[in-house]
């Protein structure tokens, strides 16, 4: 196989302020989290209920028990409640151009406050595909040159910043092809990642350490991207961007979890030890879907597989085998998604149907097997689901 490109809302969104702490786990957990500001959340239950079930296998519309869905305002206690369940830190979208970062809500999200009452870490992932990024916005290698101060100063020396492998630095890039299209070569391109690297260990870090993603690369052309540009990992965002998802229009939860980690065990896997292992909780766009039959046939982006028959405890059976991975091969950490991309059908926080069972299987696997409520971990919608 080849890897391409139950509770109240009360109880979601109340609860004592945890202190941040170093985790004491051999494996960490990472969590991708979407920020939004007050008008993205008002809008997004409308276009969350959009949602419809085209075939009996899917699931939607998809139900937030929270109505305030992630607003910013209630990072602090989502982020308790994902560190409760064993997240050690959620990696936020960072959106930055030529001209700096874009969008206020990772500034308002993060730097506004003086301190963030939350026990979670944070971490950025440059999330760099988006349109901001295009025409004379284009990130260029003096403007990347720019932003680095901006990192190191505004964010890594932060306290509650994410670190990794012996207090590294984690930080990660979305659009690897996007990246490298703003510089001549791939070795100006790894230089100034070298100037980020350097920059960091001289404000006294251990490092730093760098992730991509595979979005659209083929495995080959990862392998490429880690090599030229000094990566210390590449990784899968989502499931979505493997070959695995075949069957349409849905294809089974646990057929695609037990070709991914076939495909990353066989020989010396297909990326190598160069790799940080992944778990994707679900992945259906259903509410970006036209109310034509474009779903049937339509291949590009939003259309095409959708995951069917995920819950809990599959996910949690996912979540077991990427710790195995990790404890093996490394990087000692395991990256989740999502938390909050309700639009694409990835989401932890909690929700009508399945409560907090993918949360609890997050703890069933990282903290304590004892102490989870296993109604709701092996909670689904159907027979056989």
């Amino acid at each position: 196989m080849v890897l391409a490109a139950g509770c109240a809302e009360d109880e979601v969104t109340t609860g004592r302020t945890l202190p941040a702490v170093e985790p004491e786990k051999a494996i960490q957990v990472g969590c991708y989290y979407i920020p939004r500001n007050h008008e993205d959340s008002n809008a997004l239950p409308e276009l969350i209920a959009k949602g419809t079930s085209r075939f009996p296998e899917q699931f939607q519309p998809k139900q937030p028990i929270s109505t305030k869905l992630a607003r910013n305002g209630v990072y602090e206690r989502h982020g308790n409640l994902a560190a409760k369940h064993g997240v050690d830190a959620f990696i936020v979208h960072w959106y930055c151009n030529n001209n700096g970062p874009y969008k206020d809500d990772v500034h308002k999200l993060l730097l506004e406050r003086r301190k963030l009452r939350t026990a979670i870490r944070y971490a950025l992932i440059w999330k760099n595909d988006h349109e901001g990024n295009r025409g004379a916005d284009f990130m260029t290698g003096a403007g990347f040159r720019k932003v680095i101060d901006h990192l190191v100063e505004d964010h890594f020396k932060r306290p509650n910043y994410w670190k990794v492998d012996d207090g590294k630095i984690y930080f990660s890039i979305y659009d690897l092809k996007q990246y490298v299209a703003g510089f001549e070569d791939m070795e100006l391109a790894k230089r100034s990642l070298r100037m980020l690297r350097n920059r960091t260990s001289a404000a006294g870090f251990n490092g730093l350490y760098l992730v991509g993603t595979t979005y659209g690369l083929t495995p080959e052309e990862a392998i490429e991207y880690r090599l030229g540009l000094e990566l210390d990992a590449i990784t899968h965002y989502n499931w979505s961007h493997t070959d695995l998802l075949t069957e349409r229009p849905g294809t089974d939860y646990t057929k695609v979890s037990e070709a991914y980690f076939a495909a990353l065990t066989a020989g010396e896997g297909v990326y190598g030890d160069g790799y940080a292992v992944s778990v994707t909780m679900g992945w259906d766009p259903a509410p970006l879907w036209s109310e034509g039959d474009e779903w049937k046939t339509a291949t590009e982006y939003p259309y095409g597989p959708v995951l069917t028959g995920n819950n809990g405890a599959r996910f949690a059976k996912a979540l077991g085998l990427a710790k195995e991975h990790a404890k093996q091969h490394g990087p000692p950490f395991v990256l989740l998604n999502a938390w909050n991309d309700w639009l694409h059908g990835s989401y932890l926080e909690p929700e009508a149907m399945f409560k907090q069972s993918y949360i609890e299987g997050i703890k069933y696997e990282f903290i304590d097997k004892e102490d989870v409520d296993l109604y709701h971990l092996n909670r689904y919608r159907m027979n056989n689901r």
